[in-house]
């Protein structure tokens, strides 16, 4: 941390937070949760930025576990951050709530596929019921409720060691205007009205200081239901095993045709034998704005989805990345009944002579020999998402010809963060200039034309939102060059700020390369 930082930006220390709880300082409670996050954000993008550079390499296979298991580290430390940050935003009165017409069957499917994963490591079944009875011309905010169902079907499943957790929906009431829906998850782990009390209640000083950690999930889950309008309880009369909720929503005047959810499916399945490989794979996806579902073989994956509660419902797409014997998986896939309705993309560890020829006898779609970036993945399954008829081999060759290139300014005082953030876009073809502080980039844009600028927020001597102003009133075209954000804080203010300097776009640290390629592309289409 710099030392002009120092005096405001002091890392606080678990006292100090307990002290602003046990006080009932909701405001001072959230700037504290502020320098934690400037203070382990940057750090984290570091780490896990350069994590996944080095994957992106070619690597024998027991460094690209290592380095996968150092990427999954950060990513759970950035989890539980995430978490107290979403409390804190919560109790200040600062939860953001969007209103979009959304179809809550897709929305419910989303929040369980997310747990999936998880559900299978621990031997758990997960079911949903009732959504072919369910609206899909509401009015809300779909994230949110997906956000809600994840938390307590992820804390249900996380609770139990066997058995079935159980996810349904129905509506209670409706007028031409409104509807109301009952949200109810079953849990095989007993969780009385006490215990579900003593989760929800104010945090204290010993909490803090010692380990009550379990529930934090329902706990956001509770205050976010609480702030669309619901409430969470443990429905009396099930055995202590159902968690529910009621919430009403506004009608849509447009209802979404099945033809329009399917042309926008975003279901992809992943099928990889090795666990930290598939993960991999499934959270560059989730960027994306994919739903990836994870499984261990296409054995697995076909039955999972032949027994199903909504069989009619078929991925988007599928990404084929066994260790071995890649050709015998793709071709169990294609010869799938369930399967190969989807296309179908194999991720091989080693390309050789004659595959593109073999993945075009078999069906197959897409073709990524190792090391793949998230990006080219990420625009393959795009890419074949949307085809609506058979057409070439897709392959990183391919992709990248369509690509454009683009002239990067990176304006990062932190070493590491710009190296990576400058060597992860030439990985993409990009070509990049690199500076340290907000002042520097302004005088470059004075004499060198670029296609897009990343910022970081704070910086010496000129700052992001500072530098940012200054570019925008220039007298030249540069004044018109999309400006993307990176900030280590996390609050909704901080994203304000930055877009009302002018920034097109905001990236909270740590951030990955693949929402960087996604806004750039996005910014630069005209």
């Amino acid at each position: 941390m710099r030392s002009d930082e120092r005096d405001d930006m002091t890392t606080p220390t678990a006292g100090d937070v307990a002290e602003s709880i046990e006080h009932g300082q909701s405001n001072a409670g959230a700037q504290i949760l502020r320098r934690f996050g400037h203070s382990l954000r940057s750090p984290l993008n570091e780490i896990a930025g350069t994590a996944r550079l080095m994957l992106s390499e070619a690597l024998e296979s027991e460094d690209r576990r290592n380095l996968a298991r150092i990427e999954d580290a950060a990513d759970q430390i950035l989890d539980v951050l995430n978490d107290l940050l979403d409390v804190a935003e919560l109790e200040g009165g600062q939860l953001s709530v969007q209103t979009v017409p959304f179809r809550l069957p897709d929305v419910i499917r989303e929040a369980v596929r997310s747990q999936r994963a998880t559900a299978s490591e621990r031997d758990v079944e997960l079911s949903v019921h009732g959504l072919g009875a369910l609206p899909t011309d509401l009015l809300g905010d779909a994230g949110r409720i997906r956000q809600v169902l994840g938390h307590i079907v992820g804390d249900s499943v996380r609770a139990a060691s066997i058995g079935r957790v159980q996810v349904a929906a129905q509506m209670v009431e409706q007028t031409p205007d409104r509807a109301t829906i009952r949200f109810g998850v079953r849990r095989p782990t007993p969780l009385t009205p006490e215990q579900f009390d003593d989760i929800l209640r104010p945090l204290a000083t010993e909490d803090v200081a010692g380990s009550r950690t379990d529930g934090l999930g329902l706990v956001i889950a509770s205050k976010v239901i609480d702030a669309l309008g619901g409430r969470l309880s443990v429905s009396p009369g099930t055995g202590d095993r159902l968690l529910e909720f009621t919430l009403s929503f506004s009608r849509a005047d447009h209802v979404e045709t099945e033809a329009e959810a399917e042309a926008d499916n975003k279901w992809v399945l992943v099928v990889s034998d090795n666990a930290a490989h598939g993960e991999e794979i499934v959270t560059g996806l989730r960027v994306g704005g994919f739903e990836p579902t994870l499984y261990e073989s296409v054995a697995l994956a076909s039955t999972a989805i032949a027994l199903s509660d909504d069989s009619s419902v078929i991925p988007a797409v599928i990404v084929l990345a066994p260790t071995e014997q890649p050709f015998d998986a793709a071709a169990r896939a294609v010869a799938s009944p369930v399967l190969s309705r989807s296309r179908i993309v194999l991720v091989v560890s080693h390309g050789e002579r004659g595959d593109s020829d073999e993945c075009i006898r078999l069906g197959v779609e897409g073709y990524f020999p190792q090391p793949v970036t998230s990006v080219d993945l990420i625009e393959g399954v795009t890419f074949l998402a949307a085809r609506k008829t058979d057409g070439p081999l897709v392959t990183r060759h391919s992709l990248r010809e369509r690509r454009r290139q683009l002239h990067v300014l990176v304006a990062d005082d932190s070493p590491t963060g710009r190296a990576v953030v400058m060597r992860s876009l030439e990985q993409l073809g990009h070509t990049t200039s690199g500076v340290a502080n907000g002042r520097a980039a302004l005088d470059l844009v004075r004499t060198q034309n670029f296609d897009v600028i990343v910022m970081d927020m704070e910086m010496p001597e000129m700052g992001g939102v500072e530098a940012t102003r200054a570019i925008r009133s220039l007298p030249t075209i540069a004044a018109r060059t999309p400006i993307v954000g990176l900030s280590a804080h996390a609050f909704s203010a901080d994203r304000k700020a930055c877009l009302d300097a002018g920034m097109n776009e905001h990236f909270t640290k740590p951030f990955r390369i693949e929402e960087l390629q996604i806004a750039m592309e996005r910014m630069t289409r005209s």
